[in-house]
């Protein structure tokens, strides 16, 4: 089995372990090239979002990843989905309730 195949399977390994609860941090340890390209291969694959910063500035990797799941996801209905899950409320009975409060209710 070559390197980047073996390098593939682990990551969708972890990612199973990933959706059935279990915390799994991925390290490659590989030539950067190497490794990097395949990684970007796993990911394309699948359509999973990538974010590669030079920087490791909260404020950079905050705004970057916030910009790749905007154009992923409907960030408000994540909002109201995570909210009714951690409330035990209805998401489209809190998310009407969360549209007639005013901005500052809100807060």
């Amino acid at each position: 089995m070559s390197a980047p195949a073996a390098v593939e399977i682990t990551l969708e390994r972890q990612e199973r372990q990933r959706r059935a609860g279990v915390g799994v941090l991925s390290c490659l340890a590989a030539p950067v090239p190497l490794g990097s390209a395949c990684w970007r291969r796993w990911c394309d694959r699948a359509q999973r979002p990538v974010v590669v910063l030079a920087s490791a500035d909260l404020q950079t990797v905050v705004r970057q990843w916030t910009a790749v799941l905007a154009r992923c996801h409907h960030l408000p209905r994540a909002a109201v989905a995570f909210l009714a899950a951690k409330t035990g409320r209805p998401a489209d009975e809190l998310a009407a309730s969360l549209t007639a409060m005013s901005v500052y209710e809100r807060k």
